[in-house]
This record gives structure tokens, sequence and C-alpha cells, in this order.
């Protein structure tokens, strides 16, 4: 069985909700609520920081919000 880490999770699932932030199917908090949470739970931020949490979400949303 392969192990999907937390980081590539994390990444697609800012890829993901940045695409249906894009498609008007969430609005911003809904968008980003979720990744903030499961980079404090899955231990993301702890390992690379609240900053590069946050610059992994932004480069997701890049050019579709300002955040």
């Amino acid at each position: 069985m392969t192990t999907v880490s937390p980081l590539l999770i994390f990444q697609a699932r800012a890829e993901a909700r940045a695409l249906l932030y894009r498609t008007n199917e969430f609005d911003l908090e809904e968008a980003l609520a979720p990744l903030f949470a499961y980079a404090l739970d899955s231990g993301i931020a702890d390992e690379i920081g609240g900053d590069g949490a946050f610059a992994i979400i932004r480069a997701a949303f890049k050019g579709a919000a300002e955040i």
C-alpha cells in the first residue's frame, strides 16, 4: 500500500479549493478555513511553519484572490 505524505495532500487540497473558489463554488472563507485547519491538524504547520503552509496556499490561489 502506498502512503501519500500529508504535505502532498495539503498541496492538492489547496489547488482543488482554489479551483472551486475560482468557479464560485466557495467564498474565500469557505475555501481557506479547511486548509488552515488541515495544516494545523496534520502537523504541517509544525513541520514547515505557518509561513510555509501559507505560502503553499498563496501559490494555489495566485491570481484568484488577494490573501
